[in-house]
């Protein structure tokens, strides 16, 4: 990945690392969090929505524009500030498109 387009993806999410994105794809973001590990594959990710990675990727593409997440390696998704995982999983009202 272009290291000036991490970096800028990285210094948007940390202005406000923590603010609620009504607009991002919150299933993707919860299976990111939910998936008990940092980097993810994103075929396992699309297992657990239920559906494939091809169908997926518009939502993957909405987070990694918006600086939430980065594709460190094809195939793979991280969110871009430490943390973000614990505080999605800490949202009482988040639905959890994995139960």
């Amino acid at each position: 990945m272009n290291t000036a387009r991490l970096a800028s993806a990285v210094s948007s999410a940390v202005r406000r690392p923590h603010v609620p994105c009504p607009h991002a794809p919150s299933g993707y973001l919860a299976a990111i969090a939910r998936s008990g590990t940092d980097t993810p594959r994103t075929v396992a990710l699309a297992e657990a929505l239920g559906s494939n990675p091809q169908s997926d990727a518009p939502q993957r593409d909405s987070c990694i524009r918006k600086g939430l997440a980065w594709p460190p390696a094809r195939g793979l998704v991280a969110f871009t500030v430490p943390g973000r995982a614990d505080f999605i999983r800490r949202q009482p009202n988040r639905p959890d498109p994995l139960t």
